[in-house]
């Protein structure tokens, strides 16, 4: 089976530098292709079909035009020892389908695989997203809004026939395969077999087994719920009296010192052995983590690098790479995207957010690029009105561990051991974050949409900027094997080396 992520079309570059939205890929190995949305079928008849008497009892018209109008459909189905749930809402302007999936050794970590929320307004088709600071991106889309609308309007009450044995209509061989792709937003090869069961005229599931090209037959077992009601889910979050508490805690630990103890701990016992424990401190002049055991120091105007040798902090040379002070929470995500969990915690309210709050808790290049590529079920702590930590669940390949961040000594922290090589540097100097190699300018067209309107693309990369077609990009992360990732207009892109 194969999933399309409607966030990404619009980002896709092939040339010597690529520029891509993120798009991401289940660790399940899955291999179908993506139905984005529900889709019109123009050879289905008119809604208003009445029952015909020569054939076998068919389903009420009131039980049809139930999920004819606003539904919300769960489901989950297994493939390969992992489960999926999904949702997909259909509503009159609104569309709306949610993945994920865990591991069945390893039902804590709940891996967000796709999200996509969609908007009809004036006409126009738009893709809406969450930003950090609790507002709306809403970017048009080139798709027509029929394929997001309800697969059910296409059909008619001939198309359900009713299986007395196991009390359940069964869906019309040639209508089984559209409504399927649709409610699953998953393409497959051929139906096997579908049938919908009705209580007091209302359908209220589904059970869909379909071929795919890859994968073998799969069976998807679907509720339906909130029937007339639904509504895809806002993308911005309400505020809530429990927001005042971790918004107060946010702004009494900026612009602090601090020590922060870090766990990273497997979920699988054999992975139990490379567990690890380490600690970053954190002051106005110095940065040291002690499992790396690499340190950053302000010194006349300049950052060096450090070691240390029997407890004494040993200068190194300059240091020009990126500037590692940058690497400190700034904690400007809002509140309102947490939810109060219990007394003292707080979750972010959707795993699909991480990545854009990643950058309020950075405290080290590695977990950044650890909780922006890899994170979900991101949670904070606070008590008695200051942040204590955080902590996120994360899945690289058969890896699944958490990570844990315990702040301690905010305000009054001290490196644990003897720094003094003359008197620290005041300001941070402007230092080039960009590696050497990506220098440049880079042309070309793009393979799919468009940015800004636009199919030729110009990318120019300094020491200090990258600037696609006249915007200049915010770069949020950098991982040597992963590239960068950018904000452009609002969206994040990935941006990589692409040898050809």
């Amino acid at each position: 089976m194969k999933k399309l992520n409607l966030i990404f079309l619009s980002a896709f570059l092939v040339f010597a530098m690529a520029l891509v939205g993120c798009n991401q890929t289940g660790n399940d190995g899955s291999s179908s292709t993506s139905s984005i949305g529900g889709g019109s079928n123009s050879n289905s008849s008119s809604n208003s079909s009445q029952p015909n008497p020569d054939i076998p009892e068919t389903i009420s018209q009131q039980a049809l035009a139930s999920v004819q109008t606003a539904v919300e459909i769960n489901g989950t189905y297994s493939i390969f020892g992992y489960t999926h749930d999904f949702t997909t809402i259909f509503s009159e302007n609104t569309y709306y389908n949610v993945e994920s999936y865990f591991n069945d050794d390893y039902p804590e970590v709940v891996v967000p695989y796709s999200e996509v929320n969609v908007l009809l307004e004036n006409d126009e088709v738009y893709l809406l997203q969450s930003k950090a600071d609790n507002t709306e991106v809403k970017t048009k889309i080139d798709y027509e809004w029929s394929i997001f609308e309800n697969p059910f309007q296409d059909l008619t009450v001939d198309d359900f026939i009713y299986d007395e044995l196991f009390d359940c209509y069964s869906v019309a061989t040639n209508k089984q395969l559209a409504l399927g792709n649709a409610v699953t937003n998953w393409n497959h090869t051929e139906p096997v077999e579908m049938t919908v069961t009705v209580e007091n005229d209302v359908i209220t599931s589904m059970t869909a087994t379909l071929s795919t090209e890859h994968d073998g037959d799969i069976t998807y077992e679907m509720t339906f719920s909130n029937h007339s009601t639904a509504k895809a889910p806002s993308v911005t979050y309400e505020t809530k009296p429990e927001h005042e508490a971790l918004q107060t805690a946010f702004e009494a630990f900026n612009n602090q010192n601090y020590t922060v103890t870090v766990s990273d701990e497997a979920y699988s016992e054999e992975d139990k052995p490379y567990d690890v424990t380490y600690h970053i401190y954190r002051t106005d002049s110095a940065w040291y983590h002690d499992y790396e055991e690499i340190g950053y120091a302000h010194y006349n105007d300049a950052i060096y690098d450090f070691s240390v040798e029997n407890d004494v902090a040993i200068l190194g040379t300059e240091f020009t790479d990126f500037n590692p002070f940058s690497y400190t929470p700034s904690l400007e995500v809002a509140p309102e995207l947490f939810t109060l969990v219990e007394e003292g915690t707080y979750k972010l309210a959707n795993s699909f957010l991480v990545p854009i709050v990643m950058p309020s808790f950075a405290i080290s290049s590695d977990l950044y690029s650890l909780g922006g590529y890899y994170g979900m079920d991101f949670y904070v702590y606070v008590d008695n009105g200051a942040l204590t930590g955080f902590s996120f669940n994360y899945n690289v390949q058969t890896l699944y561990a958490c990570v844990t961040a315990t702040f301690s000594e905010v305000g009054t922290t001290e490196m644990p051991f003897e720094i003094d090589f003359g008197e620290p540097g005041g300001e941070d100097p402007t230092l080039p974050v960009i590696p050497t190699e990506y220098i440049g300018n880079y042309s070309g067209e793009l393979s799919q949409g468009t940015f800004n309107g636009e199919t030729a693309i110009t990318i120019e990369i300094t020491a200090d900027t990258i600037t696609v077609n006249g915007v200049e990009a915010t770069i949020t992360a950098y991982d040597a094997y992963e590239g960068f990732t950018l904000i452009l207009n609002d969206v994040e892109y990935y941006l990589y080396k692409h040898e050809l």
